[in-house]
């Protein structure tokens, strides 16, 4: 420990050696700049703390800002105003109890004004203030509000909006004082059921700020005030009140075209030189600006100059006296500082709602189950839960997931999963000690105390707050919910087994349909059963696909999903992935007989599906789709087949068309195959009949013959193989309108 003590000192003595040799150099080399460049420093340096200045009001505005917005989500999401701001016909009871909320919502921050909530429903404004809690849109007082809330589109949500504002005097009847204020507004929200022009809107006064800058505005002649992107005063002065226009001002021009964070320049401002310096804030789209005439500054340097220099030495040998001080009286081990730090980032980062949840999923998990240990833990950690009385596990899985995860990001789901927990929280404390978990990225888990005082009926009870759960989650948060409930355990040691139970229950929701609610007792027998593959039905399935009888091939899938339903999910799963792999094998046979092997058919696409599946109707679409396509390629074979057939019946009439004896028989007789079939495939791929096509050949060659050779018609109509010159020449004019000696005579 000496040892450790005296590394630490020599650390310090080392940290402020150094420390101490760059106050030296910094204040020399600072006092030789001084003299060479003391006027521009100096307004660098003014500017610099005028900025500080700017800054530290910019940092109140917007911690004002922050602390309001805050403020309207609270009143947004209080159960106590709700009806209020959503429902069309609000009862005397619940206004009244709404506009008590809103006063005491007001009185958190001096600087609120007023607190209104319009209700689109029922054209209704409810307010904070005492004299006039309720009023009809057409009677407000606030005329300008009226506006706002009519077209919020104009406005932005993020951002303070800067008017004039009306309100009735409390105590003088008829009078009406009129202020400026800043208006922040909260429409709806995307998964919360109220209209989209129900509105929050808090009234904050333009006082407070003002208040804030007459504190530090204390240079005789300079002025400081704030203006929005458009160059409006968002802060009114003496002589020129909130809102009027100075965007025509060079200086304003410049500040706003210059888009900058915070800079100063010299500029003439009403025919005075000055130096303006400005800083903005992105949280309230204003920029801060202090104005100071030129003089101002320039007369106090060379009073500056002298005393800064004395200042800097006393600075010198005051930091020398301190640290001789501190060093024998109060110095004290660097390690012990680092061990300091490393406890406060420690209790930063492990809230207490990261720790809870954490032992929470690891008293699931069956971690360090001790019963006095958990007792005292639940004490520790405020968890309403009674070790001495029986357990059971509510599971609530959100569904649609993969539509969830598209509307959504992280820090989104993660919101609406704590949104369920107090959904859930808030119904069922009602009946039960409850401790609710966010165990996965769309599963909460409800562990609860069963009330021994319900008896046998506690599970309708249970029945029915879940049910109210997943009406209240599908109203307001516009997520569907299904839920599965494990069986009772008498101790926390089964707390693990619990959940098991219910995760694996859950699985049973492709089966049951989303938003139902599945209890383990009620599927024991299913997962208990002894399971026997349905061999001789799947056989029938593969023989109607071999088969290409649709009709035949959807009758025995059913046949097959009814015999596989009647055991455990795991059974089902299993029997799926076995029907998939024997499906996937004969597509790829298919496919490679007829030379369709490609990246489209691929296995893990099918076991992604089934996977990722919600609904027995999402696993029959999967199957019928590999189905179809399985028929569609043994359609693809048999149409090639076909074709191949034409081509070689073709290619004998056209090696054999001079044989007079040539006919659909004799061809039939050639390729071993029935007359009737080859006739009739012939003439629904060709459209023609084998007989005819034989004819059109034998003319076309005839037709050949007369052009080319002197030969005697009588020889080209044997040659051709017609057997009868008649005849030929009865089908020649028939086809070409002329006989053969005049075809040969015109061509």
């Amino acid at each position: 420990m000496r040892t450790s003590r005296n590394n630490g000192d020599k650390i310090f003595s080392k940290i402020f050696l150094y420390f101490l040799i760059f106050i030296i150099l910094t204040l020399s080399t600072t006092s030789y700049i001084f003299y060479k460049n003391f006027e521009k420093n100096e307004i660098t340096n003014i500017s610099s703390f005028i900025e500080n200045n700017l800054n530290q009001v910019s940092y109140s505005a917007n911690i004002m800002s922050d602390t309001v917005k805050l403020i309207a989500l609270q009143v947004y999401f209080d159960p106590d105003i709700s009806k209020a701001l959503t429902e069309s016909n609000v009862s005397w009871n619940d206004s009244n109890i709404a506009c008590n909320r809103l006063r005491t919502y007001q009185s958190i921050e001096p600087y609120i004004k007023s607190i209104y909530l319009y209700n689109s429903f029922e054209k209704n404004f409810y307010t904070s203030i005492y004299t006039f809690p309720k009023m009809k849109e057409e009677e407000f007082f606030d005329k300008d509000i009226i506006n706002v809330v009519s077209d919020l589109n104009g406005y932005k949500q993020r951002y303070p909006i800067s008017r004039k504002y009306s309100e009735p005097d409390e105590l003088v009847p008829n009078k009406v004082n009129e202020s400026y204020v800043y208006t922040f507004i909260l429409r709806s929200l995307p998964f919360k059921s109220v209209p989209s022009n129900s509105t929050v809107v808090i009234n904050v006064s333009e006082n407070w700020i003002k208040n804030l800058i007459s504190k530090l505005d204390i240079d005789k002649g300079s002025d400081i005030f704030i203006i929005n992107n458009e160059g409006k005063l968002a802060i009114g002065s003496d002589n020129k009140p909130m809102l009027t226009d100075i965007s025509g001002e060079n200086y304003v021009k410049k500040m706003i075209k210059d888009n900058k964070t915070s800079d100063y320049f010299i500029t003439n401002v009403n025919g005075t030189k000055s130096v303006v310096t400005y800083v903005s804030s992105a949280e309230l789209d204003w920029k801060f600006v202090k104005i100071i005439p030129y003089e101002n500054i320039i007369g106090r340097i060379d009073t500056f100059k002298m005393r800064t220099l004395i200042f800097y030495f006393l600075i010198l040998i005051v930091v020398l006296l301190i640290y001789l001080f501190m060093y024998k009286r109060y110095s004290k081990p660097i390690d012990e500082l680092i061990k300091k730090l490393k406890q406060l980032q420690y209790y930063k980062q492990n809230n207490e709602y990261i720790v809870k949840q954490k032992y929470l999923k690891d008293l699931l998990a069956g971690k360090d189950v001790h019963e006095e240990e958990v007792k005292d833990n639940f004490s520790k950690y405020e968890i309403q839960l009674n070790t001495e009385k029986p357990f059971m596990l509510i599971g609530f899985k959100i569904d649609n997931y993969e539509k969830f995860t598209s509307l959504y990001d992280v820090n989104d789901r993660e919101l609406i999963r704590f949104g369920i927990m107090n959904v859930c929280s808030e119904i069922f404390k009602t009946k039960f000690n409850t401790a609710e978990i966010d165990f996965s990225e769309d599963t909460v888990v409800l562990v609860a105390n069963v009330n021994n005082s319900l008896g046998d009926n506690y599970q309708s009870v249970i029945n029915d707050l879940i049910t109210k759960t997943q009406i209240d989650v599908l109203s307001n948060i516009k997520i569907s919910l299904t839920a599965s409930v494990s069986s009772v355990g008498v101790s926390v040691n089964e707390l693990s087994l619990l959940l098991s139970e219910c995760l694996n229950t859950m699985n049973y929701r492709v089966i049951y349909g989303l938003q139902s609610v599945i209890y383990y007792d009620n599927i024991y027998t299913l997962e208990n059963k002894e399971y026997e593959y349905p061999q001789e039905k799947e056989r029938l399935l593969m023989e109607a696909l071999n088969l290409g009888n649709m009709d035949e091939v959807v009758t025995k899938y059913n046949n097959f999903i009814k015999e596989i339903l009647n055991f455990s999910y795991n059974s089902f799963s299993n029997s799926l992935l076995n029907l998939s792999y024997k499906c996937y094998n004969l597509l790829i046979s298919r496919a490679k007989q007829n030379k369709q092997w490609g990246k489209k058919y691929n296995y893990k696409k099918i076991i992604f599906k089934l996977e990722k599946a919600e609904r027995l109707e999402n696993i029959n679409a999967m199957f019928m789709e590999l189905f179809e396509q399985i028929m569609e390629i043994q359609q693809q074979k048999e149409d090639s087949r076909h074709d191949d057939l034409v081509e070689s019946i073709i290619d004998i009439i056209n090696k054999n068309y001079g044989d007079n004896d040539l006919c659909t028989k004799t061809i039939a007789d050639k390729m071993n195959m029935s007359s009737v079939y080859l006739g009739s495939l012939f003439k629904k791929i060709t459209t023609k009949s084998i007989s005819q096509y034989i004819c059109d050949v034998r003319l076309q060659n005839a037709k050949k013959a007369l052009m080319e050779t002197e030969k005697p018609i009588n020889t080209i109509s044997k040659e051709v193989g017609f057997s009868e010159s008649s005849y030929f020449y009865k089908v020649f004019k028939k086809a070409y309108g002329e006989t053969p000696s005049q075809y040969r005579s015109n061509n």
